[in-house]
């Protein structure tokens, strides 16, 4: 049982990302009338000290890393968005949705400030999120932007020792239109 609750979404997660880089290929044939990137990718946080459901201040740090096909800028290939903070944190840090801002930067030195909002779902130690929102500045500045992500977290140690890392699939898509 346990298995499947695991395996299900991680093979979800890869349909999703085959059927995202279908429509990327398909795209690029009608380049003239799209905008946009798809990046397939993953995403990995460390929690120093590690994350209680008792807020601490605490060194958060994210990064993650996308391979991309753009079919309106192929010199696109790559992005990354990474941070830095020491803040009070808690475990809901990676279970609670919220609004926020990410900076891509990517491989051509262009970037794109991502804001969105993000629903998150648990299923035992499995975390699923899907941020939805708009490129608010820079390369794609105006499209429409959706991240889907399947990730893993240590949260059954949230209420003893803590969760120290986290770690995630995820598949961005940038469209205008």
């Amino acid at each position: 049982m346990h298995n499947s609750i695991v395996h299900r979404p991680l093979r979800v997660l890869g349909l999703a990302l085959a059927a995202t880089l279908a429509w990327a290929a398909l795209a690029a044939g009608s380049a003239h009338a799209l905008t946009g990137v798809v990046c397939g990718g993953s995403e990995s946080g460390t929690f120093s000290p590690s994350l209680t459901n008792t807020p601490a201040p605490t060194a958060v740090a994210f990064t993650q890393n996308y391979g991309c096909v753009s079919p309106t800028d192929p010199a696109i290939r790559s992005g990354l968005y990474s941070s830095a903070i020491t803040a009070p944190a808690t475990c809901a840090l990676v279970t609670t949705g919220a609004t926020r801002t990410r900076l891509i930067r990517w491989n051509t030195g262009e970037t794109s400030s991502f804001t969105f909002t993000s629903t998150v779902r648990t299923f035992g130690n499995l975390i699923t999120a899907r941020r939805a929102g708009t490129i608010t500045a820079g390369k794609f500045a105006g499209a429409t932007a959706n991240e889907q992500v399947v990730g893993t977290a240590d949260l059954a140690s949230c209420d003893g020792a803590g969760a120290s890392r986290y770690s995630a699939a995820t598949v961005l898509t940038i469209t205008a239109s």
